[in-house]
């Protein structure tokens, strides 16, 4: 396929992305995760020097931790076109690289709907515990899970299990349907082959790292 996407259309549209996450972020830092609640949640476990050195180091990384959504977004970006042209090469289809990415980023703003559900759970029910900021997704199959002791690379595998990662591999689907010249269903089992044996391999590197470290 020889058509192209304007020169500028991907980094704006990956600007914006870029922007809502730090927006949603900032709010949670600000608005939510607070520094009153951040003492609330440790104060049975560490001393008042523990916390407020806790309480130095958040406010010194913070614009950090900002700085690095662009990185991560773009390393997820690349992670799933890989995946695809990995899919694309042998099937021996040709397509530019510019359509997939701008696939890639519309079907990557379902994520921002789940950081704003997220957000406005906060919002209404607020921080009873470090779990609900860092690993609650809405609709994954960890809420089942909330109390148990399980290890950070399991949390990280069953939070990623949720129904937004579904609407990205359907969004995606969708948008690369033309671009392969497939119906839906082919396009998605297509999505399926690739992306989702590409994730499924980061999972299992995921936890075995979880196992030996």
């Amino acid at each position: 396929m020889k058509t192209t996407v304007p020169r500028f259309l991907n980094f704006y549209l990956f600007l914006i992305l870029v922007l809502c996450f730090i927006i949603l972020s900032f709010i949670v830092d600000q608005y939510i995760l607070k520094n009153s609640t951040i003492i609330s949640l440790y104060k049975d476990n560490l001393n008042s020097e523990q916390l407020n050195k806790m309480l130095i180091i958040k406010q010194k990384w913070k614009f950090i931790g900002y700085s690095l959504i662009p990185v991560r977004y773009l390393l997820i970006i690349c992670f799933v076109l890989l995946c695809l042209k990995i899919g694309i090469f042998f099937e021996n289809i040709k397509i530019d690289n510019s359509l997939i990415i701008r696939a890639l980023i519309l079907s990557e703003f379902v994520f921002v709907v789940q950081k704003v559900i997220h957000v406005i759970y906060l919002t209404k029910f607020g921080v009873t515990d470090i779990f609900d900021v860092q690993y609650f997704v809405p609709f994954s199959i960890l809420i089942f899970y909330k109390n148990s002791l399980l290890t950070y690379g399991v949390k990280y595998v069953l939070s990623s299990l949720n129904l937004f990662e579904l609407g990205f591999w359907i969004i995606l689907a969708f948008f690369l349907r033309k671009l392969l010249n497939m119906n839906f269903f082919k396009s998605f089992l297509f999505v399926s082959k690739t992306y989702g044996l590409g994730i499924l391999l980061w999972f299992i590197v995921i936890l075995f790292l979880d196992t030996i470290i």
